[in-house]
């Protein structure tokens, strides 16, 4: 149900954020296990078969296209897209992730959105960092930024409360019912991928409270 309700709303920006995000996991997979599948650098591709960089293309082509859907995912939902920055630490300092893919063509691809929407912000609001959303005050501080960054509407646990009800359970609750049932399930079995399971899903649940206080006590007036 949720997948059908979203897939007649596909230029919502929050869509739009999830599809390029899976779309930016799958390219670098796909660099990623070109390289492993090879066993191969740029360097001895070239050398095992002179006749052809074929394999090189493909690789430099799929982390050029993981950086730019990634950065056209912090474009789309900057606030969301913070927390893609793992990720881009994680390919960086993970020497088997940073000897698999482009790290050059994935930079360029990432910066490439990311440059172009603080160009036109700059032609718009005169500041690359201004948006059109002047409600939310501007950060002078340290300490600002990151109340602006984790509460930036603040904290309302009855607008909090009512948002949980509205999209957990009142809009979808057949979702979350076949959810429920799932939770039960995972902590019944004992196996190893039941364990594993139960750290993921404990992990996706403290990150779904957080983002139902951050969108909970949104009031925007503009």
């Amino acid at each position: 149900p949720a997948i059908l309700y979203w897939g007649v709303r596909p230029f919502y920006p929050h869509a739009l954020f999830i599809s390029t995000t899976i779309f930016a996991l799958y390219f670098l997979g796909k660099a990623v296990r070109l390289s492993h599948e090879r066993g191969v650098t740029e360097q001895n591709i070239l050398r095992e078969n002179p006749t052809t960089n074929q394999p090189l293309i493909k690789k430099h082509a799929a982390s050029l296209l993981a950086g730019l859907t990634a950065g056209l995912a912090v474009v789309l939902r900057p606030p969301e897209g913070l927390w893609l920055v793992p990720v881009v630490f994680a390919v960086f300092l993970l020497r088997n992730l940073r000897t698999r893919v482009s790290l050059i063509w994935l930079t360029l691809g990432g910066l490439f959105p990311v440059f172009t929407i603080l160009a036109l912000q700059k032609m718009l609001y005169g500041s690359p960092f201004k948006t059109g959303y002047p409600a939310l005050f501007q950060p002078e501080n340290i300490t600002d930024t990151v109340q602006l960054l984790v509460t930036p509407f603040g904290f309302d646990m009855a607008r909090t409360l009512q948002v949980g009800w509205e999209y957990f359970f009142r809009l979808f609750w057949w979702y979350t019912l076949f959810m429920v049932i799932g939770v039960v399930a995972m902590f019944i079995r004992k196996s190893t991928t039941a364990r594993r399971m139960r750290f993921w899903g404990l992990g996706v649940f403290l990150l779904a409270l957080f983002f139902l206080q951050f969108y909970g006590s949104w009031l925007l007036r503009d």
